[in-house]
């Protein structure tokens, strides 16, 4: 196994995270239009959009992983609550149909990706123990 396969699997749940935010600030677009919805979620779809957008083209890794990673974490938090209040349906996804048990375990997959993906980038990174020259 190559050294740069972790790397790219991060790179990869990174870019997944991006597509995930963007494709959900895209598809509460039609409500925003609409005036559906309230206003403030603008400034939601706003966030969504332009970290997905960070994340996906790998622009400030640090700070948008650590911005997603607390959104995300807010999003698990909101989701927890809607199951415990057994609230069936989120606004998660737009007008797409989405409960908070689906949403939960991606959001938290997702809170997972961006903190392992802010962790290579602050982490000093280490040659292996095997085969080092000592």
């Amino acid at each position: 196994m190559s050294g740069k396969s972790p790397a790219r699997l991060i790179d990869c749940g990174r870019t997944c995270v991006g597509l995930l935010l963007a494709l959900a600030a895209v598809l509460k677009l039609p409500q925003l239009l609409t005036g559906a919805i309230s206003p403030f979620w603008w400034l939601l779809v706003a966030v969504e959009l332009c970290l997905g957008m960070g994340l996906v083209l790998g622009v400030a890794v640090v700070w948008v992983s650590a911005s997603a990673a607390i959104l995300f974490s807010a999003f698990s938090l909101i989701n927890a609550f809607y199951l415990w209040h057994q609230v069936p349906h989120c606004a998660c996804l737009g007008l797409l149909p989405a409960s908070p048990a689906l949403m939960l375990p991606i959001d938290l997959a997702s809170l997972a990706f961006s903190l392992l993906s802010l962790a290579a980038e602050i982490l000093p990174q280490r040659p292996p123990l095997l085969g080092r020259k000592t």
